[in-house]
């Protein structure tokens, strides 16, 4: 089996699409801060997702230069506590090192305009761990991938180049002004890390190239391995891809009845991701590969997709039925 044919099975193995007539799906995507935010008129529709807002100061909207002009919003301000947890999203358990407990991190999310103050406290240290000899202090910093860090270079969250790691027991604040749209992911930025669990989603709120009804959230797609990421990474020939996940889920065949079991298996393969449809409207979905060593190839059985952007920059809408998605590499199809 060639590399993409396993890529694309597992993808399709991998989500589960359910068409429902009768059932919006929840999400907190949907719930972006009210326009009254802005003392401006909110214009952003379904029929007209290429308007985001009319304001005083001008209107703001899918062909505003992003580079010299954007939208006066608010606030929003984040905790973010980064610590080691024991976490098994493919049903083999594993130290992992995460945010805010969980795998992925929290969705951050803010609109076009929005200064964001973003908190991060490091609890990386063996008196902390689920199993204190089996890790080590831990510095970290938190880098928001592709957001451009005009006059706020700072907080860019590269170690070794905008600043030093931050030790367990201190805290750092990241604060940047979204003057771009899209959607991204945070990750830390320090040694291997995030292969290990420590990143999560980011979604700034903006106009679109082509109308949709729902928003349908991230699908955060990555490899998976069972091991310290730093140790593995460092000593590989071949690849160390043991599993893959969507969104934090996946399946490892890892069964605590077997003749030999694992220690680390749950006795429960995983589970796949579920993402409910609606019948009759159009979705859009926010695609991040998250991976350390792996290209994906997303597609969705029977349906046509049509890319309307790619790293925080809205294109002219082109339809295919895979994309290619690359590590680091974020889109957004209908």
């Amino acid at each position: 089996m060639g590399f993409f044919e396993f890529i694309t099975q597992w993808v399709g193995l991998s989500i589960g699409i359910y068409w429902d007539s009768n059932r919006l799906p929840q999400h907190p995507l949907l719930n972006p801060i009210e326009p009254s935010s802005y003392a401006t008129q909110f214009c952003n529709t379904p029929a007209n997702r290429s308007c985001w807002i009319k304001s005083p100061l001008g209107d703001f909207d899918l062909y505003t230069d992003y580079e010299e002009r954007w939208p006066q919003g608010v606030t929003k301000e984040y905790w973010l506590n980064v610590t080691y947890t024991t976490i098994a999203p493919d049903g083999y358990k594993r130290i992992g090192q995460v945010v805010n407990g969980t795998y992925p991190g929290p969705l951050i999310e803010a609109n076009w305009g929005d200064r964001l103050v973003i908190h991060v406290t490091n609890y990386l240290a063996p008196e902390l761990a689920p199993n204190p000899k089996a890790v080590e202090n831990n510095g970290t910093t938190i880098h928001w991938h592709g957001v451009r860090q005009y006059k706020t270079t700072e907080s860019d969250g590269v170690n070794g180049v905008t600043q030093c790691p931050f030790p367990p027991g201190e805290s750092y604040t990241y604060e940047f002004q979204a003057t771009q749209y899209g959607h991204s992911w945070y990750h830390s930025h320090y040694s291997l890390q995030y292969p290990d669990g420590l990143y999560g989603p980011l979604v700034i709120h903006g106009p679109t190239s082509e109308n949709w009804d729902i928003d349908s959230g991230v699908l955060m797609l990555s490899d998976w391995i069972h091991l310290n990421a730093f140790v593995v990474f460092s000593v590989r020939i071949t690849s160390p891809l043991v599993s893959t996940v969507m969104n934090g889920h996946g399946i490892f065949p890892c069964n605590a009845t077997d003749v030999n079991p694992s220690a680390n298996c749950t006795g429960n393969p995983g589970s796949r991701y579920n993402l409910t449809l609606t019948s009759g409207k159009k979705h859009i979905l926010r695609i991040i590969n998250t991976s350390a060593d792996m290209q994906f190839r997303f597609s969705i059985d029977n349906h046509m997709l049509d890319v309307v952007a790619a790293d925080f920059v809205p294109i002219k809408p082109y339809r295919t039925n895979s994309i290619s998605v690359g590590i680091g590499t974020t889109l957004s199809s209908t």
